[in-house]
């Protein structure tokens, strides 16, 4: 989600990516992965990041399932693309010494020095075989990242620039996922869902509806 700026919709902004992984997964016991990602845009510059997770094994009593774990999600990026909105010459006609010059990402978001701690947690209730009702939820408990900013300034030839700094900032990222799912038949089933998500510099709710139907088909010996 974090390319999806609204800069990115009018450039074309193209990537190519290389990543690696191991993970783990037995059933009935924990499971995990951790792995790396390059992602290479067509401006010269560069993401970078490294993650990692564990989930327990599966808690089931009378129609409730869940499982528990945790999350590490560290990223960075060459250059950062954080930019003014209007131009020089616009912010000097309006500019006083308490004004803040407003910024985008532009074309697409670059985070600086990005760490995420998440606990995870699922629960799963089913209280009849076809209907079941699911909770996903990945909460930062801890999370950290270089927040950038813009002021003037002089330049080596006394002239005046935007210059662009940084502060580390704490946040709180979060993703809740709730989702319903029945099954009419053994070809047809419905799900709706519900996915919140807050990010570093952006939250987004999202509704998604979906009937699905399988295609199968059946010989008689």
């Amino acid at each position: 989600p974090y390319l999806n700026t609204i800069s990115s919709l009018k450039n074309n902004v193209m990537q190519n990516n290389v990543s690696a992984f191991v993970s783990f997964d037995k059933s009935n016991s924990w499971k995990g992965k951790a792995g790396y990602t390059f992602q290479q845009f067509n401006d010269g510059n560069y993401m970078q990041s490294a993650y990692g997770w564990v989930l327990s094994p599966s808690l089931r009593f009378s129609k409730f399932e869940t499982t528990i774990g945790y999350a590490y999600n560290y990223c960075d990026t060459k250059d950062n693309r954080f930019v003014p909105v209007k131009t020089l010459n616009e912010i000097i006609a309006v500019y006083s010494s308490t004004a803040q010059i407003t910024g985008e990402y532009n074309p697409y978001f670059t985070p600086q020095n990005q760490q995420i701690h998440s606990v995870l947690g699922n629960v799963i209730f089913s209280p009849f075989k076809s209907l079941s009702f699911s909770v996903n939820a990945k909460i930062g408990f801890y999370a950290v990242a270089d927040n950038p900013y813009l002021f003037l300034d002089k330049s080596t030839a006394n002239e005046l620039v935007i210059t662009r700094g940084f502060v580390s900032e704490k946040y709180f990222p979060m993703e809740i996922k709730g989702k319903i799912n029945y099954t009419l038949s053994r070809k047809m089933e419905v799900e709706a869902d519900y996915v919140y998500l807050q990010t570093f510099y952006f939250n987004s709710n999202t509704i998604n509806l979906a009937f699905k139907y399988t295609f199968i088909n059946e010989k008689k010996g």
